[in-house]
């Protein structure tokens, strides 16, 4: 019977970023100030316990960046700080146990950055 009481089910699901990769080319335009383009690719790790029973493949994807930024070269190294927005394809994933269970998400963002290194 009915006892009055209400069940509950636990839902757990993680990405993790991995083995991400950027090919990207900084074009000065003046007096220190540059701009910076490239391609990125990173894979896309999932982690689920789904009471539906579904499991998700990890994925690879690609996307581009593109920033506005400043260099300071000093004795044998730079800093350099910089603005940017990276936007990556559109991520869709479809349940291995049921191919009616799927799931899409967008991934882009601004970054600010703050770097220090040494040319060589």
């Amino acid at each position: 019977g009915n006892d009055g009481s209400t069940g509950s089910v636990t839902n757990t699901a993680k990405v993790q970023l991995s083995q991400h990769v950027t090919l990207y080319t900084i074009v000065p335009i003046m007096a220190g100030a540059f701009a910076r383009a490239g391609i990125q690719t990173v894979l896309v790790e999932t982690d689920e316990t789904l009471n539906t029973g579904s499991k998700y493949d990890d994925k690879r994807i690609v996307g581009g960046t593109i920033g506005l930024g400043y260099q300071h070269d000093t004795g044998g190294g730079f800093v350099r700080i910089e603005a940017g927005y990276s936007r990556y394809n559109t991520l869709e994933l479809t349940s291995t146990t049921n191919s009616k269970n799927k799931v899409t998400a967008d991934l882009d963002g601004s970054f600010g950055r703050l770097s220090i290194g040494r040319s060589f």
